[in-house]
């Protein structure tokens, strides 16, 4: 029955723990798109933007004219009208088809960057969360080596250790108070980067995010649907609609207009009519659009090589990483050295010297060993982020 209980309480805390990973980061995703100036900044830019194309597909301003005339025998005549231009029928349903493909990949260049934003965030925790894990590691080293050294020097004033034995410890607890400190600072600074990113955490919550490497073709399949892919897929669509948008410009345009004069003591009303003829600019649009549209297939192509790149450097990168975690957390996670070492030492079966000397290469080992479960878990995070599927409806 106690068993029972131990596991459904263990079972208990873990689920708890895994939520408050999950919330911090889920927390962080919310806070960044609310609250990240460089993303409300790319917000109102993408706004204005998408104002302006919408402006650029509305009828041409109406014509109004007014003429006066008059001689030297004093007759008088004049006129006024107005008049609306139009360009070729069908100009408007391309140019609104172009200017759709454009929204679309505004939308994804904002995409884009809230994805870069979010991922810089959870970069931030992670070194966040690397940052407890070594400073727990550094408080419990420097309290073994406080302990320590006040037993070397209550031995050395009874005769039974030597000066280069305190001396040696002290150095020791110097520098681990050294290393405790430069990990809270690191931590302290990562905590301030995120404030920049409109995220306040408490930084004691913060563990490692729950990713899991999945196989490489999963992470390069994902490759087209990537914000900064589409966005290029986005700019060919709105080019190609682009050269039939120079087409239609370069047929004729129409305006019509109403006319009245006053000639001779007699009003007259009656309309205009007249064409636009753009014959020589209108095709050297035709033919920038149809450039446009081979140097678009260039950039799609060229986008999605340099993501498949940086996911196979990246990929490789987590795959290694992840040997050494998976070979050393037995190592680290199984078994308490420390302990181990000062039964040694407590049992005559070394000197303070060897001591010293075996505790350092293990603190330095776990060390070595917590950064490599960091760029192992700051691998996922690169690899992992641009695949989740928060903001895809805001």
């Amino acid at each position: 029955m106690k068993q029972h209980i131990i596991i459904y309480t263990l079972t208990l805390a873990m689920l708890v723990s895994l939520k408050m990973q999950a919330d911090v980061y889920d927390d962080a995703a919310v806070a960044v798109f609310n609250g990240s100036p460089r993303l409300q900044e790319l917000r109102q830019q993408s706004a204005a933007e998408i104002l302006s194309l919408k402006a650029d597909n509305a009828l041409a301003p109406l014509d109004l004219d007014f003429e006066s005339l008059w001689s030297r025998d004093g007759e008088h005549r004049w006129s006024t009208g107005i008049s609306q231009s139009f360009d070729f029928p069908g100009a408007y349903r391309a140019r609104a088809r172009e200017r759709e493909a454009l929204l679309q990949a505004s939308r994804m260049e904002l995409r884009a960057s809230y994805i870069a934003e979010i991922q810089r965030a959870y970069e931030l925790l992670v070194e966040v969360a690397y940052c407890n894990k070594a400073i727990a590691l550094e408080e419990k080293i420097v309290k073994d080596m406080t302990d320590m050294t006040a037993m070397l020097e209550t031995s050395f004033k009874n005769g039974e250790a030597t000066i280069l034995e305190v001396n040696r410890s002290k150095i020791e607890l110097a520098n681990c108070h050294i290393s405790l400190r430069d990990y809270v600072e690191r931590r302290s600074s990562a905590v301030a980067q995120l404030v920049t990113l409109g995220c306040n955490v408490e930084s004691a919550d913060v563990n490692y995010p729950i990713f899991t490497l999945m196989p490489l073709e999963q992470y390069l399949v994902a490759v087209n649907d990537d914000p900064t892919v589409q966005y290029y897929v986005q700019q060919q669509s709105a080019v190609t609609a682009g050269v039939k948008s120079r087409k239609l410009e370069s047929l004729p345009g129409i305006s019509i207009g109403y006319v009245h004069e006053f000639e001779e003591n007699t009003h007259f009303n009656g309309f205009s009519v007249s064409l636009s003829l753009p014959v020589y600019a209108a095709r050297n649009k035709v033919k920038a659009a149809r450039a446009r549209v081979d140097a678009a297939k260039w950039s799609i192509d060229a986008a999605r090589i340099e993501r498949e790149s940086v996911i196979t450097v990246q990929y490789s990168a987590a795959q290694a990483n992840k040997q050494l975690f998976d070979m050393l957390s037995p190592v680290f996670y199984q078994t308490d050295h420390l302990s181990l070492l000062n039964k040694a030492f407590m049992g005559g079966q070394m000197s303070a010297i060897e001591y010293l000397r075996e505790t350092s290469y293990f603190h330095e080992s776990e060390r070595d060993f917590l950064d490599v479960e960091y760029q192992y878990r700051l691998s996922l995070v690169k690899l992992n982020t641009p695949l989740s599927d928060f903001g895809s409806n805001r």
